[in-house]
């Protein structure tokens, strides 16, 4: 529809996370519009993990995402105090109300009505029959509809076709077994299928809710035709669906031609049934099945689909990993898992992401730091990394500081710390985000003191300039780029500090930190963080010195810099940066405006949320076309 689109810049989690919620928020727009609203009804919310239920809490909570109703579903006897989607809940009705409809069973009066309306008799005929109907299945409407086919196929409920009417012997209804549990009585129903069906069914559940032909008949080691066949039953029972009519071609086909599966795929009717399904198993027949499930599936699955059943390969091995005993395939499924957790990150799943990597971990050899060093320093970053984006933040401090006591170069051990930052940030601790930072810092040879003095700034102010010489400032433009990687890091670092530092009010601290980084970025190149460097110096050079010529040449140079490495992630910082700091001090305020506007946007595609609001609230109030009234209102809106 919208055609070939450039490759995603990577940017931080955070920032990741940002650009997913906006970009489906608008997707959402797209369609939620005064002329056509729109509803989205999402059922079994309390299966939801915590990241689907922050994207659901963050389209509610949008100021500008009107004309949308959204309805969820959730089984309350399965949500107790304490669950995700309560605290989810709580957190919405704490901006806006939510209204709540208690799905109560149905009362016998609506059971008379229904089988009445089934049976097509009045009310007064079917009452005894809805009595007995309501007791035993106490309401539940799923349960009614499957007890009225249970009783035809047990025949005390009949259809005579001479008469044209419905007739039933409520004394034998009365005497019949029934359970009033839902799942057991599914149980039994499919315990009345033949044998090869219910076996089929068993392997289809094993695979989930939805399953198509061609996985299942390699599962099941039978040909299209024979598995299809052997749906057939169950298909007349209702107990699963085709999901198209291409399902008949199937079993047309010629046995002596090759086969085709026509694509057909089927769902179970319901989740019971499914369970009822699956239940039928043992715990060491679900073990097995899953194990074997896998391996044909990895057997069957090339290099270049493996990316595509990633996740479906993955969770049946998982399922069943207590019965590998071979050491190089626990290895390999130790490395499906990292895989698959670095795959559920990017789509910012990250307690899914969080699971695979505590499996990978568990799947490590006793020996692994020393066997397989590589390996299981990454598997032990990615799970550290998963756990604080999951809330799990005991969890994220032991594995952190694992790392660091494991880790065998002074590189690895900052990038740790790097990441413990972004922990700490995360979870609100500004301090420890700066003390570790600092740490950091310091293994890269950077030494700064928590509180240093106004002559370490003056130091730092002489060195920039020592370090530019004679060189003019737009021939800096022409540098080359930063090859050192702890040059790198650590201009990365000083970024990821400014927040938490100017919280903590650490203004010194902060301007030691920029000027640092504008010194490495002096002596050893160009780098998309130097971009930022340079127009927070410029910055520092109006406000703190009002040096406006050589502020305006380096905030001018720094915005050259952002387009010319074609950098988004911090566009948004260095446009903000120029604007607020350089660029109405040199020119009449109306120019800033489209400035700001940029900063807005750019900050609204790479996840910068801070400054892109900064950014949209100054705008605003710079707006020639915009009243005091209006500028205010959208500008509030914007910064939300």
């Amino acid at each position: 529809i919208i055609g070939p689109q450039p490759p995603v810049q990577e940017l931080g989690p955070i920032e990741t996370q940002n650009c997913f919620f906006i970009t489906f928020k608008n997707f959402i727009w797209v369609f939620a519009q005064k002329e056509h609203p729109l509803v989205i009804f999402l059922d079994d919310l309390q299966w939801s993990d915590i990241p689907t239920l922050k994207l659901i809490e963050y389209l509610l909570e949008a100021p500008d995402l009107g004309y949308l109703c959204l309805i969820g579903a959730y089984r309350h006897n399965e949500v107790e105090a304490g669950h995700p989607l309560l605290s989810s809940l709580e957190e919405v009705e704490k901006k806006r109300p939510l209204c709540h409809l208690f799905l109560e069973p149905l009362a016998e009066v609506h059971i008379t009505r229904l089988v009445a309306e089934t049976v097509h008799c009045d009310l007064e005929t079917v009452a005894p029959l809805s009595a007995l109907v309501s007791a035993k299945t106490r309401g539940n409407p799923f349960f009614v509809n499957a007890l009225l086919k249970n009783l035809y196929q047990e025949g005390v409920f009949n259809f005579l076709g001479d008469e044209g009417r419905w007739v039933w012997d409520l004394e034998k209804i009365n005497q019949m077994d029934v359970t009033d549990n839902v799942l057991k009585f599914m149980i039994g129903q499919v315990r009345k299928l033949p044998p090869e069906t219910q076996r089929t069914l068993q392997l289809a559940a094993c695979i989930g809710n939805h399953f198509d032909l061609q996985t299942l008949a390699l599962i099941d080691e039978l040909t299209l035709t024979a598995t299809a066949e052997a749906l057939l039953p169950a298909i007349t029972e209702g107990i699963i669906v085709p999901l198209s009519d291409q399902y008949r071609l199937v079993h047309l086909q010629e046995q002596d031609r090759e086969e085709l599966d026509f694509g057909v795929s089927y769902k179970f009717q319901h989740d019971r049934v499914q369970q009822a399904a699956y239940a039928l198993l043992t715990e060491e027949e679900k073990t097995t099945l899953h194990l074997k499930i896998a391996r044909l599936l990895q057997a069957h699955t090339t290099a270049e689909q493996l990316e595509e059943r990633l996740i479906e390969i993955v969770r049946h091995f998982n399922e069943g990993r207590k019965l590998i005993v071979d050491e190089e395939e626990r290895e390999n499924l130790s490395l499906l898992n990292l895989q698959a957790s670095k795959k559920a990150k990017k789509s910012n799943a990250y307690w899914p992401a969080f699971e695979y990597a505590r499996v990978a971990k568990t799947l490590l050899p006793e020996n692994a730091w020393s066997a397989s060093y590589d390996h299981c320093f990454e598997i032990h970053k990615e799970y550290a990394e998963a756990a604080y984006f999951s809330k799990e933040f005991e969890i994220a401090d032991e594995i952190i500081q694992l790392l660091l006591d494991e880790a065998k170069t002074t590189l690895e051990k900052a990038r740790i710390y790097h990441m413990q930052v972004r922990q700490y940030i995360v979870s609100g601790e500004n301090e420890e985000a700066v003390r570790a930072g600092l740490q950091a810092l310091a293994l890269l040879g950077i030494k700064v003191s928590m509180k240093p003095g106004t002559l370490s700034v003056l130091k730092e102010v002489g060195l920039a300039k020592w370090n530019l010489g004679k060189r003019s400032v737009e021939s800096l433009l022409d540098m080359p780029l930063m090859e050192d990687i702890e040059k790198q890091i650590a201009m990365r670092i000083i970024i990821e500090l400014a927040v938490p530092v100017r919280v903590l009010g650490l203004n010194n601290l902060l301007a030691v930190l920029l000027l640092k980084q504008v010194n490495i970025a002096l002596r050893f190149g160009n780098s998309p963080e130097a971009a930022y460097s340079y127009v927070a110096y410029a910055g520092l050079l109006n406000l703190a010195f009002g040096d406006l010529k050589t502020s305006y040449e380096f905030g001018k140079m720094a915005v050259k810099l952002n387009e010319k490495l074609d950098d988004l992630e911090f566009r948004c910082l260095v446009t903000y940066g120029y604007t607020e700091f350089v660029n109405h001090w040199n020119h009449h305020w109306k120019t800033t405006y489209p400035f700001y506007k940029k900063a807005m946007e750019a900050g609204l595609q790479s996840g910068d949320l801070i400054y892109s609001g900064y950014a949209a609230t100054t705008q605003t109030k710079w707006n020639p076309n915009l009243s005091l009234k209006e500028a205010s209102k959208l500008g509030e809106r914007n910064l939300q």
